[in-house]
């Protein structure tokens, strides 16, 4: 599907090669998506999803407010993982971040309401990492944002592969209003760690 709003605006990947630097890569990892949230001022915020943000910038989720995504409410197909019944279907918040994680659940399915209304163009942050992507046979691991009926972005990785950090700008479609809703799938090959550090809107 073509997205001609969506630009990639970096790209961190890197290798871990011990336990030891993979805590290290949390850290860092927690410490940037406090940095870009702040824009460089001020103290960094705790929680990297809806903490107080530069004037003219909104987060778009919050940290809490998270609810399995039935398919009836679902604007695509659900993967057939998304739908088996699981220890823990709901993010959970891990380092004051959102996280996915592909050993309670295969693959996840969730929404959450937008917090902030948006109009065509107003420009949209995105960060998100993950573990370094570990499975005994290859496959493949793929994060999506939605809101509402618009797919915002699709990140895909190959499995097994190495922990990587992800910032992207994207434009919004449309205008979005109060009634809107992000929705977020995860789907995973293996017993993974997937975050989003934040999702917010700049109005010029």
């Amino acid at each position: 599907m073509d997205l001609p709003w969506f630009r990639s605006d970096a790209e961190v990947p890197e290798r871990l090669p011990s336990p030891a630097a993979a805590v290290a890569r949390y850290v860092l990892v927690a410490s940037l998506s406090g940095a870009l949230l702040v824009g460089g001022c001020g103290d960094a915020p705790s929680d990297g999803v809806g903490q107080a943000l530069p004037e003219g910038v909104f987060a778009l989720v919050s940290g809490t407010d998270w609810r399995r995504l039935t398919p009836e409410r679902s604007p695509r197909a659900l993967s057939q993982e998304s739908s088996v019944p699981c220890a823990q279907p709901l993010p959970h918040i891990e380092e004051g971040l959102v996280e996915f994680d592909t050993k309670l659940c295969a693959a996840f399915a969730v929404e959450s309401p937008l917090l902030a209304s948006m109009r065509a163009g107003d420009r949209i942050e995105v960060l998100l990492s993950h573990s370094v992507l570990l499975s005994e046979t290859p496959g493949r691991g793929r994060f999506e944002v939605w809101i509402d009926e618009d797919r915002l972005l699709v990140y895909d990785a190959s499995i097994p592969g190495p922990s990587a950090l992800r910032r992207y700008t994207l434009r919004a479609p449309r205008s979005f209003g109060d009634e809107s809703w992000v929705r977020v799938f995860v789907e995973n090959h293996g017993a993974n760690a997937w975050r989003l550090h934040l999702l917010q809107v700049e109005r010029p």
